[in-house]
Formats: structure tokens, C-alpha cells, sequence
């Protein structure tokens, strides 16, 4: 990944992220999130910080520890015969 498809993909979160909450339904739904698994709503008002301070390696240490070989399903799918 370069440095500006990182960035790139760093503007997408924070865009969904803003955009995402247009509405008071959505506003209110993300709060009602935030209470449920954090304990306290306001930690929606860090979100974007914590966003910001993610750096590339650390997005690849976690790629490569939840998207490991051995930790993967493989389906194939067979067609019936005629």
C-alpha cells in the first residue's frame, strides 16, 4: 500500500464517518452504539482523533495477524453434473 492509497483510505473512514451521521436518526442511533459498547456515548467525540492516529504499520500488523493463512475458510463450490 503506498503512502497515498493509506491517506486515501483514511479520508473514506473519516468522510463515512461525518457523513454517516447527517440525520438525528443516525445521530442518535451512533450515540445509542457508542453507550452500548464503550459505556458513555461521548467517546464519539474521539472517534476521528483515534482514526487520525493510525499509521500504516499499524494497519499491516494487523492485517497480518487476523489475515494469516491458517486463520481462513476456503469454499469451492463444485457444479451438479448434467
Amino acid at each position: 500500500m503506498t503512502d497515498e492509497e493509506f491517506q486515501k483510505a483514511k479520508n473514506t473512514q473519516e468522510d463515512k464517518f461525518i457523513f454517516g451521521k447527517k440525520n438525528v436518526l443516525e445521530k442518535a442511533e451512533a450515540l445509542a452504539q457508542y453507550h452500548t459498547y464503550f459505556g458513555k456515548a461521548s467517546v464519539i467525540n474521539t472517534e476521528l482523533d483515534n482514526y487520525a492516529k493510525i499509521t500504516k504499520a499499524d494497519l499491516q500488523r494487523v492485517a497480518k495477524q487476523y489475515f494469516a493463512a491458517d486463520k481462513r475458510v476456503v469454499i469451492t463450490y463444485v457444479p451438479k453434473a448434467k
